[in-house]
């Protein structure tokens, strides 16, 4: 426990250091950190368990960060640009495809190398794009309280409460009793957020967007709990003593944020 709490400690000082000295840039680079740290992770976690030349890693890892710039930075661009880089990473699979080889590891190749661009470098990027609402990157601020309190009540009603397994096969130690306890969780932050943000205005329709944000945060912490099982490893990664890889700590805002975006831009917050 005392090595989690220091870990975290760490981590908050320096994305708080970066604010602190460069404001909106700094979280810019942070947010560009995370995503090239955590397409490492999932490199490592799929493509490089599945035999494949070292050009397939570098050509995931290149259109990864290509394909996150574009949605960060050119949005009107990304579609287009993301179905060219995906189309010259499946057509360099193609050359991996021998009579020696089984067909079907060629498209699981090619179906790991897809996913990680869309759940590594598009998710994110509308983490990112938060920023672009406002000056003082109070929604992406949001989206980590969102997410982070529904973790947080998650654990400690699962804990003292949980008695029925939510999806035993993926995360044994998850419960139903936790995950309604995470949607609290998540709603209070929304309140609290409404608050301390906006002067209270609209706190119930902002509860409303934390608890819906915080049920695909859920699902975000599911399906990469998923990938280890699949993968055979506890953790994404041990850059954090006591917590594992980066990839472990943000799974739930890579699938809130998305969620976060579109409610923000439907109801103009």
């Amino acid at each position: 426990m005392k090595t989690r709490i220091i870990s975290a400690l760490v981590a908050v000082s320096i994305i708080f250091s970066l604010y602190a000295f460069s404001e909106l840039t700094g979280l810019y680079i942070v947010c560009a950190l995370v995503v090239a740290i955590c397409g490492w992770e999932y490199l490592r976690m799929t493509l490089m368990k599945v035999t494949a030349p070292i050009y397939v890693h570098v050509g995931f890892y290149i259109s990864l960060l290509i394909t996150y710039s574009f949605f960060v930075f050119l949005p009107q661009h990304s579609i287009p640009v993301f179905c060219l880089v995906t189309i010259v990473f499946l057509t360099t699979l193609l050359t991996t495809a021998k009579k020696s080889i089984k067909l079907s590891r060629v498209t699981l190749k090619q179906g790991l190398g897809v996913m990680g661009l869309i759940y590594c470098g598009i998710f994110p990027a509308f983490a990112t794009r938060l920023l672009q609402f406002d000056e003082q990157g109070t929604w992406l601020i949001c989206l980590m309280a969102f997410v982070f309190s529904g973790d947080t009540l998650a654990y400690i009603t699962g804990k003292s409460l949980g008695k029925r397994k939510l999806f035993e096969a993926v995360s044994p130690k998850k419960t139903i009793e936790g995950s309604i306890g995470g949607l609290l969780g998540s709603a209070l932050s929304g309140v609290a957020c409404s608050y301390l943000f906006f002067d209270g205005d609209q706190a119930i329709l902002i509860a409303l967007i934390a608890t819906f944000t915080g049920l695909f945060a859920q699902i975000g912490d599911l399906f990469e709990s998923l990938l280890k099982r699949v993968a055979k490893v506890k953790d994404s990664g041990n850059l954090m003593p006591g917590h594992g890889g980066i990839l472990d700590r943000v799974d739930g805002i890579y699938f809130g944020a998305p969620i976060l975006f579109m409610c923000i831009s439907y109801f103009e917050l």
